[in-house]
């Protein structure tokens, strides 16, 4: 039980009677004692409720155990709870006092003896010291029990508790006094938030931890308090300013929120070497930048704290926002104008957000403007053009966004004019491709782009743009017969996705041109495993073992590492990829990663087999790999279709649902069921005419009566003629 005061339109009544004054309708006095064994019980939670409504309001008990409500001049059945049901059992906790006549008094006594005590699951205790020496005796040790699903290794899960509640009586499942420095107690078995106050000299304490048995945990180390502070000139000017200071050992980052009126802040911080950022909002701009006057964390100023440390101080730009117009013309290669060519420009400055994305339409004869405002004197923009029967194109006549050339604009630059010229496409032989790109929540990816690497493409790789709705479309380049592999970059926190699901190129799927258009080609991207804010960088190239990719005869399809993806965790890791970022055509990357330590690398590249590097060192921010790839046994186009597959199902495991995906050569008669370790069928997915092409399922983890199954491993196969293909899948809860 949770206490909320602003639950509902009674509980709102009520406060907007006492806000206006109307104490006199208050003429009904609940009160009573909290007591155990006879010894008053103080700061005890008491909560008055009021027919449905069970959470009214709360008061403390007093040194004596008393506590007292006013309520207004209603009869009824009211109700009277303690909040503690960590210590007491929930049938001694709640009592019912029917109020006949107003302006009575009524008695609600909690006498508790030690039956009433909860049986508690185990005990738990831990040592506790202080870094600068200080006695902790008689500090307080507190736990909210959290959500027993909570998942403690990815911290975005549990750490929205780590703010200093307003009344720890009220937040607190249990708490403990430390005494002769060590606290024990016991409790439920299940997941908790731990938290120890600030003391004079000593920082807060925080941690999750799970209770599975009776146990002693680690000694907590209470951190000295050191206090960082400075100034934000020019802050009276923005609407919103932040500072953090990011630790590099990868802990959770201080912040402080800047005083508009002077600009002061000021921060508590453990001793250690930190880098400082300030970031600050003005209208749909934003400004960030890293100690001092650094762009970006790399870049940056790193602080030793070892004593207060003030003086940390960040100068923010005017708020003077400079118009610019980029303005030009897009024309094919004989030189005639396009008319309804879409652009769009957004910023590389991947940090300051200086400027939000923009987009014209070319006029009849193929001209085009567009105006913007951005916060830098000096900002770099993508181009990106797309027109009905041409090839699109990044500027300047990149394919790619990682080769794509910077528009200059900004205070030094107001007036860029920037032209594009496009290579037409016979729109007469070919057909499209087109699909939706979501995350794994099911929402829509709103930005990025779809990758087309095909021979049958002049350049070997096309781009097309994912709009607001998650749609991509490629106009009708690909010949009949083609063979097309689909790679999906989304926005920021999602990992790129090789169709069909895959997460490497090894899996990759082709897309085969027919005779019609192909539809429905569909993404879901990944989400990037939880991960504290990136402040260094690997970096490297990649190259084959021998030198060059001569030795397979496709290799002439493709230039350079086209689609070649370098993905990054913590060694060790269980939460998958936390970063990922596309080798540039000379083969050079660089990927993102929290602070010093130890890092797992892979690339996959197309026509390469996976290549992995375990315990990358990263120090002082950085590391540098080259990594040799060694390519594959199998010709690309020997993974064509030629056979009906059923395809690895997408995620697995799954909860609540995961896709299986099977593609026919022709239609035919065919059924996908799903069984269990036993062999018993637990669903039939589809019994029939399963068409040509590819044909997309979704099991919800049911069997036919719509019952949910238990968790474990579970086998779908595809029958069809003599034929049977049989694939597994993990359920969990």
């Amino acid at each position: 039980m949770r206490f909320n005061i602003f639950k509902t339109g009674l509980i709102w009544l009520t406060l907007t009677m006492i806000s206006f004054g109307f104490a006199q309708g208050f003429n009904t006095t609940i009160s009573g004692t909290v007591s155990l064994n006879g010894v008053p019980l103080a700061n005890q939670t008491v909560i008055l409720g009021y027919g449905d409504e069970p959470e009214l309001m709360a008061k403390e008990t007093n040194a004596n155990g008393d506590f007292s409500f006013k309520t207004f001049n209603m009869t009824g059945l009211f109700t009277v709870s303690l909040f503690d049901t960590f210590t007491f059992q929930p049938a001694s906790t709640r009592q019912e006092v029917n109020v006949e006549t107003v302006g009575q008094d009524y008695r609600a006594d909690f006498a508790f003896t030690d039956k009433d005590l909860r049986v508690q699951d185990v005990v738990v205790s831990a040592g506790v010291s202080a870094e600068d020496g200080s006695d902790v005796n008689g500090k307080m040790v507190y736990f909210l029990k959290i959500d027993s699903d909570t998942d403690l290794s990815d911290f975005t899960q549990y750490e929205y508790h780590f703010t200093p509640p307003g009344m720890l009586t009220r937040w607190a499942s249990y708490s403990a006094e430390i005494n002769e420095g060590a606290f024990s107690l016991g409790m439920m078995l299940g997941k908790y938030v731990m938290y120890i106050p600030a003391g004079e000299t000593t920082l807060s304490y925080w941690s999750a931890i799970e209770v599975s048995a009776s146990s002693e945990l680690e000694d907590v180390l209470l951190r000295e308090k050191k206090t960082v502070s400075g100034t934000v000139f020019n802050a009276d000017k923005y609407e919103y300013i932040t500072v953090f200071a990011h630790n590099l050992n990868a802990t959770r980052p201080a912040m402080a929120t800047v005083n508009p009126a002077d600009g002061s802040y000021a921060m508590d911080v453990a001793p250690g070497e930190y880098i400082f950022r300030v970031t600050a909002y003005f209208g749909n701009h934003m400004y960030m930048a890293f100690y001092d006057g650094k762009a970006t964390a790399k870049e940056a100023d790193v602080k030793t704290v070892e004593s207060d440390m003030p003086g940390i101080d960040f100068v923010l730009p005017d708020t003077t926002l400079y118009s610019f117009q980029i303005s030009g013309n897009v024309s094919s290669k004989t030189g005639n104008g396009i008319e309804g060519a879409n652009l769009h420009f957004a910023s590389m400055t991947k940090f300051m957000g200086a400027t939000m994305p923009m987009g014209a339409t070319t006029d009849a004869e193929g001209a085009y403007s567009v105006t913007g405002e951005t916060l830098l004197q000096l900002d770099s923009l993508y181009g990106f053009v797309s027109a009905d029967g041409f090839f699109a194109q990044f500027y300047d006549g990149k394919a790619l966004p990682t080769e794509a050339d910077p528009i200059y604009v900004g205070g030094k630059y107001p007036e860029v004019t920037v032209n594009f010229v496009l290579d037409s496409i016979d729109l007469s032989v070919g057909y499209g491709i087109s699909g939706y790109v979501s995350d794994e929540l099911g929402n829509p990816v709103m930005q990025g782009q779809v990758q087309a690497y095909s021979a049958n493409v002049p350049s070997g790789v096309v781009a097309a743009l994912i709009d607001t709705t998650g749609f991509y479309s490629f106009d009708g380049i690909f010949p009949s017969g083609a063979v097309v592999y689909l790679q999906a970059w989304g926005g920021f926190g999602t990992l790129p996705q090789i169709y069909d699901g895959a997460e490497t190129w090894q899996d990759a799927t082709p897309v085969v041109i027919g005779d019609a258009n192909v539809e429905n080609i569909n993404f879901t991207l990944q989400l990037t495993a939880p991960a504290r804010y990136l402040l260094a960088e690997i970096t490297g190239s990649i190259h084959t073992s021998n030198g060059n990719k001569t030795s397979k005869t496709w290799s002439e399809e493709s230039a350079g590492f086209d689609g070649a993806t370098v993905l990054v965790k913590k060694s060790g890791s269980t939460q998958g990829w936390s970063d990922a970022q596309p080798v540039s055509a000379d083969g050079s990357f660089s990927v993102s990663v929290e602070a010093d330590g130890e890092y797992d690398l892979m690339v996959t590249a197309k026509d390469y087999d996976n290549t992995y590097v375990s315990e990358v060192t990263v120090e002082n921010q950085e590391a540098s790999v080259n990594i040799g790839l060694e390519a594959t046994a199998i010709d690309p186009r020997d993974r064509v279709v030629i056979s009906n597959l059923l395809h690895d199902a997408y995620p697995n495991p799954f909860n609540p649902t995961t896709t299986i995906r099977v593609e026919m050569v022709t239609s035919e008669l065919a059924s996908l069921e799903v069984y269990n370790v036993l062999g018993q069928r637990v669903n039939t997915l589809f019994n029939g005419m399963m068409k040509t092409g590819l044909n997309t399922f979704t099991w919800n983890g049911t069997d036919n009566h719509g019952n949910n199954v238990a968790s474990g491993l579970y086998f779908y196969q595809l029958k069809y003629g003599q034929q049977v293909q049989t694939k597994a899948v993990m359920f969990i809860k």
